[in-house]
């Protein structure tokens, strides 16, 4: 286990058991839910809000994918704190995390997209590897399609979808960056043969 991964660890088990001890007073309803794909490219302090949005909600589908991708990055302790009967047993000295200033306006205002957002913003503000193994590209169509059949979309999204926009397992970054290559490889010939012709004008 890393350094990482027990530190990590320590600061959503403080995170979970807050949320799961204070009421749910507001939580906006999302029309899409990040699936396998998105979560990917999420921040530790992201993954955390999910994660806790998850318990908040219920939602076992949205926890495994979050347990899932704590698993991918090799987080398995912090895979750990998203299990129910781990996080009260470590009950006892969960308020004494550095998170505490999270944890006390949990306390005070319950579970919000405020106060969550605000937890997953201190974790990235203090964690010095917060993108750890996040994939850094952006999703490809094909990956977006699976996300929203992973997550269950409603089946009229997902046709419009497909039915919208090219799918393809290309990611948009992967094209951006061939051609900012191509342009730059273009710019140096264009700028060889300025140079070439100065030389034939002065010679």
């Amino acid at each position: 286990m890393t350094d990482l991964d027990q530190r990590y660890s320590e600061q959503l088990m403080a995170l979970h058991h807050a949320v799961s001890q204070a009421p749910t007073i507001e939580l906006e309803q999302r029309m899409f839910t990040p699936g396998p794909a998105l979560l990917q490219r999420f921040t530790l302090g992201d993954l955390a809000t999910e994660g806790a949005r998850a318990i908040a909600e219920n939602n076992e589908l949205s926890r495994n994918f979050v347990r899932d991708e704590f698993e991918r990055r090799g987080l398995t302790k912090s895979a750990e704190a998203l299990d129910a009967n781990v996080v009260a047993s470590h009950s006892d000295m969960l308020d004494e995390q550095q998170m505490s200033p999270t944890i006390k306006q949990i306390k005070h205002e319950g579970v919000t997209d405020n106060t969550l957002s605000f937890a997953g913003q201190t974790i990235d503000a203090t964690e010095p590897d917060t993108r750890y193994m996040a994939n850094p590209t952006m999703l490809s169509s094909q990956e977006q399609l699976n996300d929203l059949r992973a997550t269950n979309a409603d089946s009229e999204a997902i046709n419009a979808y497909s039915k919208g926009v090219e799918i393809t397992n290309e990611s948009p970054s992967a094209s951006l960056m061939t051609n900012l290559a191509s342009n730059a490889a273009s710019f140096a010939e264009s700028l060889e043969r300025s140079v070439d012709s100065a030389k034939s004008r002065s010679a």
